[in-house]
């Protein structure tokens, strides 16, 4: 991945720190920061996420839809039921949704 130079401004107990530990471990300050931004930002989760994907980009996709339509429906059931004072089961997507494999919405 192609570098860019920044400027940050940060507090002098930070950058103590991080001069600490890239004498510590033998690096320059620009990689300590840089290995912190990416475990704060959560880059070796999603990293090692990916690695084990499966799924093809449609199957993936699809998954997403399926989920965002069993939380849609779930909040629709419950905020009915609050209103009516009475609970059934859920729909299993959006009223009158055909859903087709792979097709974007």
């Amino acid at each position: 991945m192609a570098k860019k130079r920044t400027t940050l401004t940060v507090d002098e107990e930070v950058l103590r720190a991080v001069k600490a530990r890239a004498v510590r471990t033998g690096r320059d300050q620009s990689g300590v920061i840089e290995e912190v931004l990416r475990r704060a930002l959560g880059f070796e989760l999603l990293d090692r996420t990916g690695a084990r994907n499966d799924l093809t980009e449609t199957e993936a996709m699809d998954l997403a839809l399926e989920a965002q339509w069993a939380v849609s429906a779930l909040s629709q059931h419950l905020s009915s039921a609050g209103q009516e004072g009475r609970a059934g089961p859920p729909s299993r997507g959006p009223a009158g949704s055909r859903r087709v494999p792979g097709e974007c919405v």
